[in-house]
C-alpha cells in the first residue's frame, strides 16, 4: 500500500494519490497523539505543586481525580484496541463516553469554581484540582479527535 519514498525530514515526500488520504489520516493521528502526550506530561506540574506545597485535596476531589485518571487510562487502552481491531462499536462507545467524561470535567470545573468562594479550603489545592481537570479535558478532546479521524 505504501511505497518506500513517502516520508522525508520535512514530512510527506512523494506519494501516490491513492496513499495521500491514508497519510493525511496518519499525520492527523500522530499530531493528536503528540498533543495528548504533551498534556499528559503537563499533568506533572500540578501534581508536583501538590507534593511540594503539601496541598491537601478534599476527599471528594481526590477520589474524583483518581477515577478520572482510571477512566482515561481505560480509554487509552481501548484506543490501542481500536488501532488493532478497528471495532466500530468500540469507537462509538468511546466517543460517547469520552464526550460524557469531558462534559463532566467542564461541569466539575464550573461547580468547583463557584464553591471555592463559599467554602474554606486550600487555594493551592483548588487550583491544582482545576488544572488537572483542564488538562484532562484537553487529553480527552485529542483522544476523541483521533477517533473521529479513524472513522
Amino acid at each position: 500500500m505504501l511505497d518506500g519514498n513517502l516520508v522525508s525530514e520535512g514530512g510527506i515526500k512523494k506519494s501516490s494519490e491513492v496513499d495521500k488520504p491514508y497519510l493525511l489520516k496518519l499525520q492527523g493521528i500522530l499530531s493528536h497523539l503528540e498533543l495528548m502526550a504533551d498534556k499528559i506530561a503537563g499533568l506533572s506540574e500540578p501534581i508536583r505543586r501538590k507534593g511540594n506545597h503539601g496541598a491537601i485535596l478534599s476527599d471528594k476531589d481526590f477520589f474524583h481525580i483518581n477515577d478520572l485518571f482510571s477512566q482515561q487510562m481505560g480509554f487509552m487502552r481501548a484506543l490501542v484496541d481500536i488501532f488493532h481491531y478497528d471495532d466500530v462499536s468500540l469507537k462509538a462507545y468511546l466517543l460517547y463516553e469520552g464526550q460524557k467524561l469531558r462534559d463532566s470535567c467542564f461541569l466539575d470545573e464550573v461547580e468547583h469554581g463557584t464553591l471555592m468562594t463559599d467554602s474554606l479550603g486550600q487555594p493551592d489545592a483548588w487550583s491544582i484540582y482545576l488544572d488537572i481537570l483542564d488538562h484532562s479535558r484537553e487529553i480527552l478532546g485529542h483522544l476523541m479527535d483521533i477517533l473521529k479521524i479513524l472513522d
